[in-house]
């Protein structure tokens, strides 16, 4: 009976967590962690706290998150997904680059953070790339260019597709 009270408070906490990440409310995620929930565990869909964030658009949370030592930032979704490929795909520039210099794994096995920003639409439509560079287009050279320093020296082919679409061919 004790055992199964304990899995009530436990899971109120696990909610509350979830909760608060979704919110974007850092003051409640860092008061539950200070409380000791572990930041590294998954919500019911397999992804981490920080996965969360990212994914659902709550950007205080999600560098709170990122800062912290003690996140492992290459947890990775049931489906393969990293907090690095969500960062990526949705465009954040920052978010990326401390992922990146956090140890986040740009040379994972199959799609890599850098076929999520080659497919990520972060690229203007084709009217917009002929008038000139967008602040779109500079998004995914930049992180085209950050991903390859970062030590990403194969170009998979749904990266060079992904690149082509869009009418960008790196010069690395």
């Amino acid at each position: 009976i004790v055992l199964y009270g304990f899995s009530l408070a436990y899971a109120g906490v696990y909610e509350d967590f979830f909760i608060a990440v979704r919110r974007d409310a850092t003051s409640e995620v860092l008061q539950l962690l200070l409380r000791g929930f572990d930041p590294n565990t998954i919500d019911p869909k397999g992804r981490s706290g920080l996965m969360v964030a990212i994914h659902e658009g709550s950007p205080r949370v999600a560098e709170l998150l990122a800062s912290l030592d003690q996140v492992d930032v290459n947890i990775l979704s049931p489906t393969g997904e990293s907090a690095l490929m969500l960062a990526s795909i949705k465009g954040e520039e920052d978010m990326v680059r401390k992922l990146i210099a956090r140890g986040g794994d740009v040379n994972k096995t199959g799609w890599t953070p850098l076929h999520y920003a080659a497919s990520g639409g972060h690229v203007g439509d084709e009217r917009a790339a002929q008038v000139g560079e967008t602040q779109d287009t500079a998004f995914l050279l930049h992180t085209l260019d950050t991903l390859w320093h970062s030590g990403l020296h194969r170009w998979p082919k749904p990266v060079s597709v992904g690149v082509q679409l869009h009418g960008l061919v790196p010069a690395m």
